[in-house]
């Protein structure tokens, strides 16, 4: 006679009584991946072939109330044939939860990935504070509010989005590889107040990283895209401001594309596909 049985069954290990010349055979493990964060039992899983992030997340016990849904990491390690740079062992992949959940985005996950589920910190700070006055305990308070200034701080904030940026960080524009386009979503510029509409900055690290990569040839058009600001609806668009600003720098009014208003980050990239079709570019 022969058995299959798992090793454990609900984190609990399953008892068998071995018989005189019994065989135990161990197969070797398959794809295994890694889960933390925001799940009630992270800990490393093995998937079969046909199981995918959402097995994975059963496996860990579901999302804590606190959980971020707009994103997620994957970090995977690089195949060595794969990889730009030898000394980048890792890449990192930003995902949408939400999206994954929802099955209108799709993730194949690979043996040794690492998957990453973030907390908000105003889901823990509430939670602390609600069971500070549930046990009366202000201790527990006082910790909340502690967490929700130290959260809040600059020193904070940046080392968080600085653990969130890719491992392999910027790259010089000469590095980069060559492409059809060069698309620079908009930045939320900001109006300033006054009766003569000035459009400012809020961040023009975008706008200036086009132009590197104009500037080395990585691409034949830049394509700004029109986004309009949620607070001055009737301010002059994006885009257009930056193609002032492009052109004002020397660049070529025919190397420069502006797409249609768009007002989230996910309806303004739709548009540049059939703007740079338009263009004609030589493949």
């Amino acid at each position: 006679m022969v058995a299959s049985m798992p090793l454990a069954r609900n984190w609990t290990f399953v008892h068998v009584r071995l018989q005189t010349n019994d065989f135990v055979f161990v197969p070797s493990r398959g794809k295994t991946v890694a889960i933390s964060g925001a799940v009630r039992r992270p800990a490393v899983f093995e998937l079969k072939d046909d199981e995918n992030f959402n097995s994975l997340l059963d496996f860990a016990g579901g999302l804590l109330p606190d959980a971020y849904t707009k994103r997620f990491q994957i970090e995977r390690i690089v195949p060595f044939t794969e990889r730009t740079d030898p000394s980048i062992a890792r890449q990192v992949i930003d995902l949408s939860l939400a999206e994954v959940l929802e099955g209108r985005s799709a993730i194949t996950l690979r043996d040794g990935d690492r998957a990453g589920l973030f907390v908000l910190p105003a889901g823990l700070t509430i939670g602390l504070l609600v069971l500070g006055l549930w046990l009366s305990r202000r201790a527990l308070v006082a910790l909340a509010l502690a967490l929700l200034w130290l959260s809040s701080t600059p020193l904070v904030s940046g080392g968080l989005m600085a653990a969130l940026e890719p491992a392999g960080g910027r790259q010089a524009a000469a590095d980069m590889p060559t492409a059809d386009a060069i698309v620079v979503l908009s930045t939320g510029r900001t109006q300033a107040p006054g009766p003569e509409r000035v459009s400012e900055w809020s961040d023009a690290d975008r706008f200036f990283g086009g132009m590197e990569l104009m500037k080395a040839q990585r691409a034949p058009v830049i394509v700004f895209t029109g986004g309009v600001s949620s607070s001055s609806p009737l301010s002059q668009l994006e885009g257009d401001v930056l193609r002032t600003y492009a052109s004002g720098f020397g660049l070529p009014d025919s190397s420069i594309l502006v797409t249609g208003s768009g007002r989230s980050r996910r309806s303004e990239p739709l548009p540049c596909g059939p703007c740079v079709s338009r263009r004609r570019l030589p493949r």
